[in-house]
Parts: C-alpha cells; sequence; structure tokens
C-alpha cells in the first residue's frame, strides 16, 4: 500500500469511525430479569427509554428456557440485545423510544449513515411501519404534557416487510443541520398516533403462551458513521496486506484473507507479536472502511478442561476488545469466532456485512 494512501485520509480516521457509545449493548454490569418490574435499562449502559416507556433487555446470560429455545430471541451480534413496542392496537399514542448520546455532535451539512440491525420480536402479535430513526440536540425526547422536542427523522418510517424475523440491517442517508447530539429510535409520528398494527405476525401462530398484544421490534448494533464527501473515490481503492494479499474498500461479503498470525499462544491470553502485526493491519483497513464488518477468526490453541477453556475465551475476548478500544474501532465491527481445527490454524479476516454499498 502507498504511504500516500495512509496520508491523505488520515484527517479522516479519526471521524470515520462509529459514533455511538455502546452500540451493542454490551457494556452493563448489571442486567435485569426478563421484563423486570423497574422498567428501566440499566444506568451503565448509556441508552435510555426517552419517553418514560419500557424499554425491555434481553441477555444470553439470564434469559429463561423459552428464550435460549428460540434462535429467533439470540442476538444479532454479543450477547445482549434491545426490544421495544412500536405501537400498541387498543392504545392511542403510545410507542417506546430508545434514545443515546454520540460520541461527538454532528456536523453542519456533513452526511451520515444511520442505521442498525432490527427484526420483529417473535413473542409480537402484529406487525407495524410506525418505526423511524431520529436525531435531536436535546436529551429527552418528551417533556410536561408530553410536548414533544424537535426530532429530525433520518428515515420516516420503515415499511412491515422490510423488518423480518430475522436479523437485517436498516439504514437511512441523514445531512445534518448541525449539533445533533443524540440519537433516537421507535415510533417518531409527529401527530397523534393512530397505531398501524393491522398485519398479523404469523411467526408467532404455533406459539401457545407469551404472546404480546402489540407490534414489538427487536434492536441490536446501532451504527452513526460519518461519510466523507470523497467516499466514491475512496472505495474505488483497494488495501494491500503485508502478506500479500489485498481487499477493495467496497468489498464483497465473504472476501477474506488469511494472515501469517498463528493465533494466541496455548493456554494464553496475551496478544503475541505475531498477532500484533496482523491486527494493526487490520485496524488500518477498518479505518479506511469504516462501512464493513468483519469476522475474525482465530485458532483456538488451546487443550483446556471446558470450564478452564471458557474462562480462557472469556479472557481473550478482553485482551482484543481492549485492543480494538484502544485503536479507535467499534468492537461491535468484529465479529470473533474460534476454529477449533487444526487446518488453516491461522488469523483468518472475513467479510461479514457491508453497511454502505
Amino acid at each position: 500500500m502507498k504511504l500516500v494512501l495512509f496520508v491523505s485520509f488520515l484527517p479522516f480516521f479519526i471521524n470515520a469511525q462509529n459514533l455511538v457509545i455502546n452500540p451493542g449493548f454490551e457494556k452493563v454490569e448489571s442486567i435485569p430479569l426478563l421484563y423486570g418490574s423497574s422498567g428501566n435499562l440499566p444506568n451503565d449502559m448509556n441508552w435510555w427509554a426517552a419517553n418514560n416507556a419500557t424499554i425491555d433487555l434481553y441477555s444470553l446470560r439470564t434469559m429463561n428456557s423459552l428464550v435460549k429455545d428460540s434462535f429467533l430471541m439470540t442476538p444479532f451480534h454479543g450477547d445482549n440485545y434491545l426490544g421495544a413496542i412500536v405501537s400498541e392496537k387498543s392504545v392511542i399514542n403510545y410507542g417506546e423510544i430508545l434514545q443515546g448520546e454520540l460520541t461527538q455532535k454532528l456536523q453542519k451539512n456533513k452526511s451520515y449513515l444511520i442505521g442498525a440491525y432490527l427484526r420483529f420480536g417473535v413473542l409480537s402479535m402484529y406487525k407495524s411501519s410506525d418505526y423511524s430513526f431520529g436525531v435531536s440536540k436535546k436529551k429527552q425526547y418528551e417533556k410536561l404534557f408530553f410536548k414533544r422536542y424537535l426530532i429530525r427523522k433520518t428515515l420516516k418510517n420503515i415499511s412491515r416487510d422490510s423488518i423480518p424475523d430475522v436479523w437485517k440491517f436498516n439504514s437511512s442517508i441523514y445531512k445534518a443541520h448541525g449539533n445533533e447530539k443524540y440519537v433516537v429510535f421507535g415510533n417518531l409520528r409527529q401527530r397523534i398516533n393512530i397505531p398501524n398494527t393491522i398485519q398479523a405476525n404469523p411467526a408467532v401462530l404455533n406459539l401457545k403462551s407469551g404472546l404480546i398484544n402489540h407490534a414489538y421490534v427487536d434492536i441490536d448494533d446501532i451504527f452513526v458513521i460519518e461519510i466523507p464527501e470523497n467516499y466514491d473515490s475512496i472505495k474505488k481503492e483497494t488495501f494491500h496486506f503485508s502478506f500479500n494479499q489485498k481487499l477493495s474498500l467496497l468489498p464483497s461479503v465473504g472476501d477474506s484473507v488469511f494472515t501469517y498470525s498463528q493465533g494466541f499462544y496455548k493456554e494464553q491470553w496475551k496478544l503475541t507479536d505475531s498477532m500484533s502485526n496482523t491486527l494493526n493491519e487490520l485496524v488500518n483497513y477498518l479505518k479506511l472502511n469504516p462501512f464493513i464488518t468483519v469476522e475474525l477468526s482465530i485458532p483456538l490453541n488451546a487443550e483446556s478442561k471446558m470450564s478452564q477453556l471458557d474462562r480462557l475465551k472469556n479472557k481473550r475476548l478482553q485482551s482484543l476488545e481492549l485492543y480494538f478500544e484502544k485503536k479507535g474501532v467499534s468492537f461491535n465491527r468484529i465479529h470473533l469466532s474460534w476454529n477449533e481445527t487444526t487446518e488453516r490454524s491461522c488469523v483468518v479476516v472475513k467479510i461479514h456485512d457491508v453497511l454502505l454499498h
């Protein structure tokens, strides 16, 4: 890779990363019970229900048998995801609003990709098109007597058919007015909400209990990323890795490179020099193209018993998460998997998803 490519893009590195704090809802210590009576998200999550309604937190750490037995209830990425009511068929003007603070204010006339992975909840009786994205300068969505703060919609609504029963990335392009500090998800109608829940959800027809009489949406991995003015020219370039392989800056899902690194030493969780060199190249590639997520497959290289193996994996995960955070790359862009076979026992980088085409 020519040095000029890195120099010309260097100012873009800082602004091109995900501006969302805790985008996958993973950084939280206290996990409430399913449908907790308090109705509040944990204070350390950096997300809140902006209109005092209940936002539900689902976690693989506490899920009951109903959740564990249903693949539709698993997160898209990591351990946690959120669920919110879009609208209630029998209640006017009800919908649960999720709001989060950005790492920096949006810049005037700059364009941003705003999106999230969504699906209709498997326990929801209805599907609704009352769901949309927005941004605001204020922290709360509503104030006294339901007088609403100004919400600038980035996506007016999402059709029922565009949110399936499996995770799908929904997004929009937003040109900032300037100084927007918060991102907002939910039913953002500016008038009285006439519930649009006329379509029954076929995914729940075989369930005999636990159904919810409203339209319910699951949310995971939120992205707010600045789009550079010269991105059309940037994406035509390719990135050359030191191991004589290259990837386009607008790759296809499934494209991959094989590295020289053999991963972690046996029973260790500190990054080796070889591993650090490989990850450094991956970081540079991710910074040049902030609109991709990757699968990072690492040789397990361990002979531990099951209980010790889980502890080892967790420590390795923490090492990797800390590394990417220090480099300024959101860890929700990394889908980690362990290669437990001896075949291709090297670190493999594969394109998982492309957020902006």
